[in-house]
């Protein structure tokens, strides 16, 4: 039994345990050597907060390099393009929490003064971002909705001389129910009156 129990232990131990914490307010930044080192530390970013995203927090990497007398920033993970925000905002409002390269006292902050020989070194920084804001700090207006409109459709006429049909009055036929009545009558008299003048019944 306890060899049992030995061995269970040993393959738990034996499997790989790693914990991607997502990033937030209390993310540790971190100076590095390599480029390389500093950009494995972008897997701390998830997609289920940076991609259809709202709000939250992102973590950066950060080249710093001195051409000419002073500090130069060149972030290699924009924010701008590693964060899809759910309601299409290009340029979300975004704050630094903090990075291992900012700050007014750090001497590799932008626009710090800096001297050949200088060793480029790359650094973490953790950025805050809101999709409800612009850039500016603006509400990112939200499309309104197109309204549908719905087109009458007009059905073909299928009555009326042009169709070989009767045209029908306004007054759903009333006046001309009339009109034929009364012709009618009047043909039918004078037919009448023709024959009862010329005797034709008799002749027959």
């Amino acid at each position: 039994m306890k060899k049992i129990r030995m061995l269970i232990i040993t393959l738990i131990l034996l499997i790989p345990i790693q914990v991607n914490a997502i990033v937030n307010d209390q993310t540790p930044t971190s100076l590095f050597a390599t480029q390389q080192d500093c950009e494995a530390e972008l897997a701390l970013n998830v997609a289920s907060v940076t991609q259809n995203a709202t709000e939250g927090f992102y973590l950066t990497c950060i080249e710093v390099t001195c051409p000419v007398d002073v500090i130069v920033h060149n972030d290699l993970a924009p924010l701008t393009q590693y964060v899809s925000c759910a309601n299409n905002n290009p340029t979300p409002q975004t704050g630094l929490i903090g990075g291992a390269a900012h700050g007014a006292a750090n001497p590799l902050s932008v626009g710090s003064t800096c001297s050949a020989p200088f060793t480029t070194q790359w650094a973490t920084a953790v950025y805050q971002f809101n999709c409800a804001n612009m850039a500016n700090g603006q509400p990112f207006p939200v499309e309104p909705e197109t309204p549908t409109t719905t087109t009458p459709i007009t059905q073909p006429t299928t009555t009326g001389p042009a169709h070989g049909g009767t045209t029908e009055n306004p007054d759903t036929g009333l006046t001309t129910y009339y009109i034929v009545l009364i012709v009618s009558i009047t043909i039918l008299g004078t037919g009448l009156y023709y024959v009862n003048r010329h005797n034709l019944f008799k002749k027959i």
